[in-house]
């Protein structure tokens, strides 16, 4: 039935994402029953990414699975330019983080002016 629901979801246009994998209850199974179109990779697992060849290898097989699957990878966490060169030359889509910019209110404008 949930199956079903997600289904029907994304016929009116919706699509689906897992947030905070690596983390929580964002499981690989939360994957492979949702096929979702992205996923969001934890900021624990891109924190110190710089420095642990574990953490670059495991968000480079996330990016791998994620390009056979077609599915969009987001980086959570990206504090700061070198983070951010690693996960783009790594493969990840799309980015989020303090050093890309701050949360702003809706329809406000941030504490530097920006939208």
């Amino acid at each position: 039935r949930f199956r079903d629901n997600i289904n029907a979801l994304r016929e009116y246009g919706y699509r689906v994402a897992i947030d905070d994998l690596g983390a929580g209850y964002a499981s690989l199974n939360s994957v492979a029953l949702l096929e979702p179109d992205f996923i969001k990779i934890d900021k624990t697992l891109i924190r110190g990414i710089e420095s642990s060849a574990t953490k670059r290898n495991l968000v480079r097989s996330i990016v791998e699975f994620g390009n056979q699957e077609e599915i969009q990878l987001i980086a959570e966490g990206i504090e700061n330019e070198e983070v951010a060169r690693i996960v783009t030359d790594i493969g990840c889509h799309l980015l989020q983080g303090f050093h890309l910019g701050r949360p702003v209110p809706i329809g406000g404008v941030g504490e530097n002016g920006e939208r």
